[in-house]
């Protein structure tokens, strides 16, 4: 195409970034490998409490369950259940007359 111009010769190209040093890639890595670690700490920290807390959960229904039972045992009276009806005792009024009021 005769019409168009080439125009790369007026554009400022932009300078290559600086290459980085030695400390700078080391600092950088040093980090990446802090971040890293951190992260992983973390992760095991928290699967660690779950699986401390599923294996711990049985042992203390098991240990709540043996105090409760020592419990009743010890203190049958505190046993949330109900009496047998012919174990309570019932009170009737005999035949005898009403009481009198005082006012009669």
């Amino acid at each position: 195409p005769e019409g168009l111009m080439d125009y790369s010769g007026m554009v400022p190209q932009p300078e290559p970034p600086p290459e980085k040093g030695l400390g700078e890639l080391f600092v950088e890595s040093l980090l990446d490998v802090v971040a890293c670690t951190g992260r992983s700490c973390v992760a095991c920290s928290r699967g660690t409490a779950t699986v401390v807390s599923h294996a711990a959960y049985p042992v203390k229904e098991a240990v709540i369950t043996t105090i409760d039972s020592s419990q009743q045992c010890l203190h049958p009276h505190l046993k949330k259940k109900a009496v047998n009806h012919t174990q309570v005792p019932t009170f009737k009024a005999s035949n005898s007359p009403a009481p009198r009021s005082r006012h009669d």
